[in-house]
């Protein structure tokens, strides 16, 4: 499955200006210059699955980032606070990465492929899966909150995101003594893809040249339990893939005319609901309290629980206090009352 995203600047001969409007047909490219009048030259982002990616074939020598793209792609604590003990999770994936016949100078001398392959093989080797996150005996014994993410690492356990930050974390580590010049242009990241998915897997983004990317996805998780790394398949919705490039770009408003597209009373409601919820925060981003507070309250829509319910009543109520709109502030705060549901945990932006 290759390019399914191609990007050009050059049509017909004359560039394109950067008023140019945007139709935006789903399923089809995306001219990402029209969309992005800071981008300076052709963005072109091409697909793979990761067992058809060209990791030989990487440029010898450091490409600068489109964007500040490294930044963004160097992230890897998500939803987690920072490791709680760095020293202590070096020691032990050093300990483990040598008991599997790699040694640091090993390490240092590995191509990219390889240093990929090492970092989800030794999560996979080091933690069993395990639904930390609604285990009522886990909470008991270790709180209710998010552990440092190297916490699940040394317990041993954890489910799709542990995996995914997990193998973020050990190739991190691992490039930062890797002396091979094409891994400074190879990032893992938290994964681009279908975002009405439950789950969380790994992209791979290379920068082929100042204005071209390769992106893949591996899923650590089920290569732990069927051997299989490729992420394909489920994981990867190209109408999504668009917009969730632009959110990794901080181009929001962008984004949003992307998702509008997308928004359809053909969708299933999930599918709805996941596009709602990337609006919202956009515009809270954006600034737009107004916008996210309207968004937020969409959500209530789509949401069958009613915890769930009284989360997006909240933030709604909380974004149209920070629009300075009282008069949904009181409704909504009035609907909230009735429905009995106080006292629950207010969402966050991701």
């Amino acid at each position: 499955m290759k390019s399914l995203i191609k990007a050009g600047l050059l049509i017909a001969g004359t560039y394109l200006s950067t008023t140019a409007v945007l139709n935006y047909v789903v399923g089809e490219p995306v001219d990402y210059f029209a969309l992005v009048p800071e981008l300076t030259t052709t963005l072109e982002i091409d697909y793979f699955n990761f067992s058809e990616m060209d990791l030989i074939n990487i440029p010898n020598k450091y490409v600068e980032p489109v964007a500040g793209l490294e930044d963004i792609l160097s992230d890897s604590s998500g939803g987690f606070s920072n490791l709680s003990n760095p020293e202590r999770f070096s020691n032990e994936l050093f300990s483990l990465a040598d008991e599997m016949g790699f040694n640091k100078e090993s390490i240092s001398r590995l191509d990219p492929n390889e240093l990929i392959g090492l970092s989800y093989k030794i999560v996979a080797d080091r933690i069993t899966y395990s639904n930390v996150d609604s285990d009522p005996e886990f909470k008991k014994e270790h709180g209710e909150e998010f552990l440092p993410i190297d916490g699940y690492f040394y317990l041993g356990g954890g489910d799709c995101d542990k995996y995914a930050y997990l193998t973020i974390e050990t190739f991190n580590l691992f490039k930062s003594i890797n002396s091979n010049p094409k891994t400074g242009n190879v990032y893992l990241s938290r994964e681009f893809g279908n975002v009405t998915q439950p789950h969380a897997w790994v992209s791979i983004t290379i920068n082929e040249s100042p204005n071209k990317l390769s992106i893949s996805q591996i899923d650590p998780t089920f290569y732990d339990s069927m051997g299989e790394i490729d992420a394909c398949e489920f994981h990867v919705n190209q109408d999504h893939f668009e917009f969730l490039v632009l959110n990794k770009l901080r181009h929001y408003t962008q984004s949003n005319k992307i998702i509008d597209g997308l928004i359809s009373e053909d969708n299933e409601d999930d599918e709805n609901r996941t596009l709602f919820l990337s609006k919202a925060y956009n515009c809270a981003r954006l600034g737009d309290h107004l916008s996210a507070g309207k968004n937020f309250e969409k959500l209530v829509e789509f949401e069958k629980i009613d915890p769930l319910k009284s989360m997006w009543f909240e933030r709604a109520s909380r974004e149209y206090f920070e629009s300075g709109n009282d008069q949904n502030v009181f409704r909504i705060v009035q609907e909230f009352k009735n429905s009995n549901l106080s006292g629950k945990r207010l969402p966050s932006d991701p």
